[in-house]
């Protein structure tokens, strides 16, 4: 349930999810764009839902042409 809460707090800003796996989310950027960021996804997947305001969340974002773990 958190996970779908941060897909769609990034899909909000412009993130377009290519897919997940487990608690990762992939999303597909155009090259180059400077407001789509690792770090603005980052904030979207430590966006608390309302009924877990006091659950800590951390998230890293990496910039890769491929997935990989």
């Amino acid at each position: 349930d958190i996970l779908a809460h941060g897909m769609f707090e990034a899909e909000r800003y412009g993130f377009k999810t290519v897919f997940h796996v487990h608690d990762e989310l992939v999303c597909e950027v155009p090259t180059g764009d400077e407001e789509l960021t690792p770090n603005l996804l980052e904030e979207c997947m430590t966006t608390q839902p309302d009924w877990c305001m006091d659950l800590p969340l951390a998230a890293e974002g990496a910039v890769m042409k491929r997935y990989r773990k």
